[in-house]
C-alpha cells in the first residue's frame, strides 16, 4: 500500500496525539477520585470548552466522511437534517434540560428510575445506552482508522489498537474533564483542516462562482 505521508504529516500527527495524551494525565493529575468527579468534571468546567466539545461529539469523523459523500452522491438535500437538529436542540433547551439539570443526577438512567421508582427500568436504560454507543463508538473509531491505515500505509487493525489505546489512556486518567479538553483541541484541528482544505479547493477551481456551477452541472443542487 502506497503512503502519501511526508514528514512534516508525521510530526503534525504525532504532536496532536501526544497533546491528547498529555490533557488526559494532566486532567487525571487535578481531578479528586471520586466517581461523580470522574463523570461530571465537577460541574465546573468551561462553558466555551463543553460547547467545542460537544459540537466535536456530533461533527465526528463520521460526519466529515461520511457527509461530504453522501452529499457528492445525492446532492444538497441533507441540508434538512440542520431542522431537524433545530427543533432537536429547543426541545432539549426548553423541556428537558430545566427538568434533568437541577437534579444533580450522573446519567439520565437515573432519572428513569427517579421518575418511575424502577431501579429495573435504570439497568434497561444503561444498558441500552451501552450498546448505542458500543455500536457508535466503533464506527467513530473505524472511520479515522481507516483514513489513518491509507495514507500511512499501516494495517487498519493496527490503526484502530493505537488511536483505541490513547484514547482509553487519556480517558482513564481524566475523565470527563479530560475528555472535555482533548476535545476542544481535536475539534479546532477539525475545522482548522477542514476550512485549508475547501479554501484551498475553491480556490484552485477558479472561485465559489465556478464551485457551484460544476455542482449545478452534477444535479447536485438540490434543497427541495
Amino acid at each position: 500500500m502506497a503512503t502519501y505521508f511526508g514528514v512534516v504529516d508525521y510530526v503534525i500527527l504525532a504532536v496532536v496525539l501526544v497533546a491528547s495524551l498529555a490533557v488526559g494525565i494532566a486532567s487525571g493529575w487535578r481531578r479528586s477520585t471520586t466517581t461523580r468527579e470522574f463523570l461530571t468534571g465537577g460541574n465546573n468546567m468551561n462553558p466555551a470548552a463543553v460547547c467545542l466539545s460537544l459540537l466535536g461529539g456530533v461533527v465526528s469523523s463520521i460526519s466529515l466522511q461520511g457527509n461530504s459523500t453522501e452529499m457528492y452522491l445525492y446532492g444538497t438535500q441533507l441540508w434538512l437534517n440542520v431542522l431537524g437538529c433545530a427543533w432537536g436542540s429547543l426541545v432539549v433547551i426548553f423541556l428537558i434540560l430545566p427538568v434533568v439539570y437541577p437534579l444533580n443526577l450522573v446519567s439520565v438512567c437515573e432519572y428513569l428510575e427517579l421518575r418511575y421508582q424502577s431501579p429495573l427500568l435504570k439497568k434497561l436504560g444503561s444498558l441500552t445506552l451501552i450498546l448505542n454507543s458500543f455500536m457508535y463508538l466503533g464506527i467513530c473509531l473505524y472511520a479515522p482508522s481507516l483514513a489513518v491505515s491509507s495514507v500511512m500505509g499501516i494495517p487498519t487493525t493496527l490503526s484502530l489498537i493505537i488511536l483505541g489505546v490513547i484514547c482509553a489512556i487519556y480517558i482513564s486518567f481524566g475523565g470527563v474533564r479530560a475528555v472535555v479538553y482533548t476535545d476542544v483541541l481535536q475539534t479546532l484541528m477539525m475545522f482548522i483542516g477542514v476550512l485549508v482544505v475547501v479554501i484551498k479547493v475553491t480556490t484552485d477551481l477558479g472561485g465559489l462562482s465556478q464551485v457551484w456551477e460544476i455542482a449545478n452541472q452534477g444535479e447536485r443542487i438540490q434543497f427541495l
